[in-house]
């Protein structure tokens, strides 16, 4: 069995694309059986997020990673931060996959699942960042698939 090679990423979340995103969620989450941030997106601390964004984009490009390397990347560094007042690992695992879809990929592990595996991460306060990234990429890599619309 060949391993299958992942693709750079064609496209990055942004500011705009994460405040959208936010706010959809907000008001579909009861949809998945999630519960909706509490706030608007103007509450979040844009700084803090533009940053995590931005050094993610930049390392990917110097490093040459590839499209799932990149949203674990996203998932950690959001679960991980304080980039809104509420919902971090929530917003983690919708902008993490919101970013495959936009790359032609799903997770195909479901949303509770991933809100699971974000509260045990951001609880181990021993596992750095970039090894909490080592670790799940290989995971992540195994359990997704090519994105199809339904018609």
């Amino acid at each position: 069995m060949t391993k299958e090679k992942f693709p750079s990423p064609k496209g990055w979340l942004n500011i705009q694309a994460c405040k959208i995103i936010y706010e959809a969620f907000r008001k579909n989450a009861s949809t998945l059986g999630l519960e909706p941030p509490s706030y608007d997106f103007s509450t979040a601390y844009s700084e803090t997020l533009e940053g995590i964004l931005g050094s993610i984009e930049l390392r990917a490009r110097f490093t040459n990673q590839d499209v799932i390397e990149v949203a674990t990347s996203y998932f950690v560094k959001i679960a991980k931060s304080q980039a809104f007042l509420d919902a971090n690992k929530r917003m983690a695992v919708v902008l993490m996959g919101t970013y495959l879809i936009g790359n032609g990929y799903v997770l195909q592990v479901h949303p509770t699942k991933m809100i699971e595996i974000a509260v045990m991460l951001v609880k181990d306060r021993k596992t750095s960042i970039e090894k909490a990234i080592k670790i799940l990429t290989p995971l992540f890599k195994r359990v997704v698939r090519k994105y199809e619309p339904k018609e």
